[in-house]
């Protein structure tokens, strides 16, 4: 059984119910593969403080792992047989001997497993079968990341079983983003899978995209005295992988006009010299979007200063300043398809609102549906709670905690 030391260590004071949801998921091993796991391994979600839609520009990001997990047991196997079982989505079945793309897995948990394997192998590391049981309390569609939280874990597992836990908290990452991309079809940056893989509050650059800087932050939101509420406003994620992409597309097209690969290469003063071809060219939205990127680049820097200098009301600002842009110049409030469903714009309304110029609040990660992120007084978090749950429904809304460790062995 686990030692109560690791749990104390990763859940702080949650470690006995997170210890009881361990001894249940070790029983669920046993009920379905006869035999005790070898590991117990976690990864967690992610929240995006301040840096939105900057990560695939090269750009910079503060973001955070969060106190929401996705919970392994698991045991290696003597041929390339992946089975998963799992209560927080379907369980699969796959032979990994071969990695080759497979065009009918493309946006499932499958292909991602055939990737990361792939990945390992091209870095000479082993990845071999293994059989496992899983637990999530990172909801699908929430916004906070359940897919890097599930690609960082496979890579956990892999690491851990087959490779003395060798892979860094930046290899974890990149072969998660590279599954991702190739295997599961999906276009991303590399921010949710990082903030998930190191754990705690970080300001993270990616200049340099295939080795991005980091820094730890020290610190988290109660220490200001305020709480980090995320609320989900109700519409799906699904079928929104076109709107997504049409942002990316959009911003390296701009890029391209100016013979660089990302936006964070372009000298801001040549964009705003060639508005009028640019918006010829590609048109008004793409030329917002990439505004968009000029300006939010800057914040989070300047947030990291704030949070280093104890300014907390300038961090807030600079929140707000997010949060605007994204819905004036981003536009991924709602979906392009779909005008008149526009919850995350009623949620932003509201929580503004009900803040009445206190905390922050801003569009959570990807948008168009899902979160926003917010701010709150301590000492007006349940009531803003409350408010929240009853426009969106009962646990819409709730507070997250900063988590210290990223993908962590528990045994």
């Amino acid at each position: 059984m686990p030692e109560k030391e690791r749990f104390e260590l990763l859940y702080a004071e949650d470690w006995a119910p997170q210890m009881e949801r361990a001894e249940e998921l070790i029983r669920e091993f046993e009920r379905h593969f006869q035999s005790a796991p070898a590991s117990l391994i976690t990864a967690p979600g992610r929240s995006e403080i301040i840096g939105n839609h900057t990560d695939h520009q090269n750009g910079r990001v503060v973001a955070a792992a969060i106190d929401s997990d996705i919970m392994a047991a698991a045991s290696p196997r003597d041929d390339g047989r992946v089975t998963v079982y799992s209560s927080g989505f379907a369980g699969f079945s796959l032979d990994i001997s071969d990695t080759s793309v497979v065009e009918t897995e493309a946006y499932t948990s499958a292909a991602l497993v055939r990737g990361i394997a792939d990945a390992l192998r091209s870095k000479g590391l082993r990845a071999a079968g293994f059989d496992a049981v899983m637990e999530s309390r990172v909801d699908v569609g929430s916004g906070l990341s359940s897919s890097a939280a599930f690609e960082n874990l496979i890579v956990g597992i892999f690491s851990h079983l087959f490779n003395d836990g060798c892979v860094s908290e930046v290899d974890t990452a990149l072969i998660s983003r590279y599954s991702e991309n190739n295997y599961f079809m999906k276009p991303c940056g590399l921010e949710d899978q990082l903030a998930s893989a190191l754990g705690g509050i970080s300001f993270i650059d990616f200049r340099e995209s295939l080795s991005p800087s980091y820094e730890a932050l020290r610190t988290d939101f109660e220490h200001y005295g305020h709480s980090l509420v995320i609320t989900n406003a109700g519409a799906s994620h699904a079928d929104l992988t076109d709107d997504y992409a049409a942002i990316t597309r959009e911003m390296y097209a701009v890029a391209g006009y100016f013979g660089r690969a990302a936006l964070r290469e372009v000298d801001p003063s040549d964009f705003y010299g060639a508005l009028p071809q640019l918006r010829r060219e590609f048109g008004d939205r793409a030329v917002l979007r990439s505004h968009h990127f000029f300006e939010e680049d800057q914040r989070p820097a300047k947030a990291l200063d704030c949070l280093k200098n104890d300014d907390f009301d300038g961090f807030l600002a600079l929140l707000n300043e997010s949060g605007m842009s994204s819905s004036l110049y981003l536009q991924n409030i709602y979906p392009a398809a779909s005008p008149a469903s526009q919850s995350l714009g009623v949620a932003l309304m509201y929580a503004k609102k009900l803040l009445n110029g206190r905390g922050s609040a801003r569009v959570h990660g990807g948008g168009f549906a899902g979160t926003i992120a917010c701010l709150v007084p301590t000492g007006d978090r349940d009531d803003f709670i409350r408010e929240m749950n009853g426009l969106f429904g009962e646990g819409s809304a709730r507070v997250y905690r900063i988590r210290k460790h990223g993908v962590f062995r528990l045994f």
